[in-house]
C-alpha cells in the first residue's frame, strides 16, 4: 500500500477528483487562498493545524477550526483557506481504505462504518495523522504505511464511540 503525497501551497489549486486509483492520497497544504477539491464517494479526514478552513459541499459550507477534526464521506468537498493556514488531509476511495479495515482472519471490524463526524481532535490522533503526512512526503515500505494507517483507524474508531452509541438508539439509520 503506498500514499500519494499532494503538498500545496499558497494560491495553487490542488483537485483530486481525478484520482481513480486505489491508493490513499495525504494532502499537505500551506499558505493563503488554498483549495482543495475531493471528489464524492471518498473518505476523507482533514485537519486544521492553524487557521480556520472554509468547508463547502454542494449543498452547505462551514467554518472548521484549528485542531477540529472532521471526517467527510460520499459528497464531494472543496476545502479552501482564505487566510493563512495549515492543513492536513488524507483520503481515498472506499476500496483504498478497505484493505486496512480488515482485521484478522479477514473480517471486517466495526471501524468499518466510518461516519461523518466533527469534533476536537484528540492529541493521538493528530500524531498519528502529522507521522502519515510525514512518511508519504518520500518512499517508504509497505511495511511502515499499513501499520500506521491501521493505527489511525484504532483511534478513529475510538474517536467515534460517542457517534456509535447514539447511532444504535437511531431508528432510521443503518451501520452503512
Amino acid at each position: 500500500m503506498h500514499l500519494q503525497h499532494h503538498k500545496s501551497a499558497s494560491h495553487t489549486p490542488l483537485d483530486l477528483s481525478a484520482s481513480d486509483d486505489l491508493r490513499l492520497h495525504v494532502v499537505e497544504a500551506s499558505g493563503r487562498n488554498l483549495q482543495v477539491d475531493t471528489p464524492a464517494r471518498w473518505i476523507t479526514l482533514w485537519l486544521p493545524l492553524s487557521g480556520t478552513v472554509e468547508m463547502e459541499t454542494p449543498q452547505c459550507s462551514w467554518m472548521l477550526p484549528p485542531r477540529t477534526l472532521l471526517l467527510w464521506r460520499d459528497q464531494a468537498l472543496r476545502a479552501t483557506g482564505l487566510r493563512g493556514c495549515w492543513l492536513l488531509g488524507i483520503g481515498g476511495c472506499a476500496a483504498a481504505w478497505h484493505r486496512h479495515l480488515r482485521g484478522d482472519g479477514g473480517l471486517v471490524h466495526r471501524e468499518a462504518g466510518m461516519f461523518l463526524h466533527e469534533d476536537a481532535c484528540p492529541r493521538a490522533l493528530r500524531r498519528l495523522l502529522v507521522r502519515i503526512v510525514r512518511m508519504s512526503r518520500q518512499p517508504v515500505a509497505t511495511t511502515q504505511v499499513q501499520p500506521a494507517v491501521a493505527a489511525l483507524l484504532a483511534e478513529l474508531a475510538a474517536w467515534q464511540v460517542g457517534v456509535r452509541a447514539q447511532l444504535d438508539r437511531c431508528s432510521g439509520r443503518t451501520h452503512q
